[in-house]
């Protein structure tokens, strides 16, 4: 190596520990004199409020690591909450009638010119002590006129926790590890497509015209769960749905090693109807080794 390029190394290592050493003395002067570098809430959490009332916004989308996601309905405004996000490594932009959060730092997002949140300093880079500061929170306020159409997230990890929503709007989950959903009164009359490679859903009385999982593993536990087509591809788990509505066989197909129940009749295996997309309530499923089980009232419950 040249003289010169080990020059400017020496010089650039310099730099780097001379930056450092400088935000550790300013931040000890900073709590000297009792200057809040970061934004907080009481608790000690970062708080970011994103309002989008006038905004018509139609998708959401979030790019994050692993966070919860709350969707709130009866709102006043409507606005998002980021809670706990390291501050400087995400962008929170606008484009169009779309709202986006990415919580994956790269050069573009550090010095984005865009609107929205961008860098701010390498205090926020170099932040020491508790880097995590509690669970990530994205928690999603809507009011009854709400413009919403889609919620995407791609995640790591995630739990989305809903009740009493009744806003059409698709909800797209992405998760490369797990995806949790725990819902309530979740009528969306829209579509419900969830890829991951551990699926975890608990839902009462849910509503979707289109239903799509695809994982490798699957626990789930649906109790009146209304939807016209039902797709599922998965390896192993445990399918337990209680229908709002009446089924018949006729509308299935199942294919797998796994076990079928379809009320009290335990099912043939592969189950297929030749006739299933001509019916609504339909389902298409491979369950491999998962016990998949549909239960159906006497008399249809679905309001």
């Amino acid at each position: 190596m040249k003289p010169t390029s080990i020059v400017f190394l020496v010089i650039a290592a310099l730099l780097i520990v001379g930056g450092m050493i400088t935000c550790s003395v300013a931040k000890d002067i900073a709590l000297t004199d009792n200057y809040t570098l970061f934004h907080e809430t009481e608790d000690g959490s970062t708080y970011i409020r994103y309002d989008f009332t006038a905004a018509n916004i139609n998708k959401i989308e979030l790019l994050i690591t692993d966070a919860e996601i709350n969707i709130i309905s009866g709102a006043e405004e409507s606005f998002i909450e980021f809670i706990n996000f390291r501050e400087g490594l995400y962008t929170l932009s606008t484009s169009g009638k779309v709202i986006s959060m990415d919580e994956i730092p790269d050069l573009k997002s550090i010095f984005s010119l865009q609107s929205g949140f961008s860098f701010s300093g390498m205090r926020y880079i170099l932040r020491s002590g508790t880097l995590g500061l509690g669970e990530k929170k994205v928690n999603i306020h809507l009011t009854a006129d709400a413009a919403l159409k889609i919620l995407s997230v791609e995640a790591d990890s995630c739990v989305l926790k809903a009740e009493n929503i009744s806003q059409p709007f698709d909800i797209q989950i992405t998760a490369e590890e797990s995806a949790v959903i725990d819902a309530a009164e979740l009528r969306t009359a829209s579509a419900l497509n969830i890829r991951a490679a551990n699926a975890d859903l608990k839902m009462q009385r849910c509503n979707f015209n289109n239903i799509e999982l695809n994982a490798s593993s699957a626990e789930i536990s649906a109790d009146h769960l209304y939807w016209e087509h039902l797709l599922m591809d998965i390896d192993s788990g445990n399918v337990q749905i209680s229908s709002a509505t009446a089924l018949s066989a006729d509308s299935m197909s199942v294919t797998g090693s796994g076990s079928f129940t379809l009320g009290s009749t335990e099912m043939d295996m592969p189950h297929r109807a030749e006739a299933a997309e001509s019916f609504l309530n339909t389902v298409t499923a491979s369950i491999g080794w998962a016990d998949l089980r549909l239960d159906m009232p006497e008399e249809p419950i679905i309001d």
